[in-house]
């Protein structure tokens, strides 16, 4: 399994990935090309066999530090392997890497095994909104605050 950056070239499988998976929730083609093209955001997808199998879309802001994964999809048939974990670290690290501090997501309040992986990384539930998928369909707002890194200074001896 091999997670990458995509570009446009993996568009067709990215939207495969988001009817599979999100169905009538899913974005639509214009918002996942401003994914694609956007300097504020990225795509991460997982790759097996030629095909795309998971992805992680995410949009950040470097001048407040805070950015928000706004998704992540994997195929049914390779869920519960580990792909979504995978996929929300190499999110992560993405924008830590562009130097986000604050990381943010929605995740369906019937969504039990996501609620529980993000949970398991540091994420705390700050509130829920209602009908934020459709009518009926709530979803939890997570919130995680890395930490920054301490400058260690050595006087010496």
């Amino acid at each position: 399994m091999k997670l990458r950056q995509a570009d446009e070239r993996d568009l067709p499988g990215i939207m495969r990935l988001e009817a599979e998976c999100f169905g009538p929730e899913r974005f639509n083609v214009g918002i996942v090309k401003a994914f694609l093209g956007r300097e504020d955001a990225f795509i991460v997808v997982a790759e097996a066999d030629a095909e795309l199998v998971g992805s992680g879309m995410c949009v950040f802001s470097t001048g407040s530090a805070e950015g928000r994964i706004a998704s992540i999809a994997v195929l049914p048939g390779h869920r519960r392997k580990g792909l979504g974990e995978r996929l929300l670290d190499e999110c992560e690290r993405g924008m830590i890497a562009r130097g986000i501090r604050v990381l943010a997501l929605e995740v369906a309040t019937d969504n039990g095994p996501a609620t529980r992986l993000y949970l398991s990384k540091g994420y705390e539930i700050k509130g829920t909104i209602k009908d934020y998928y459709s009518k009926g369909r709530d979803a939890h707002f997570m919130v995680r605050t890395v930490p920054r890194k301490r400058k260690v200074r050595v006087r010496p001896s």
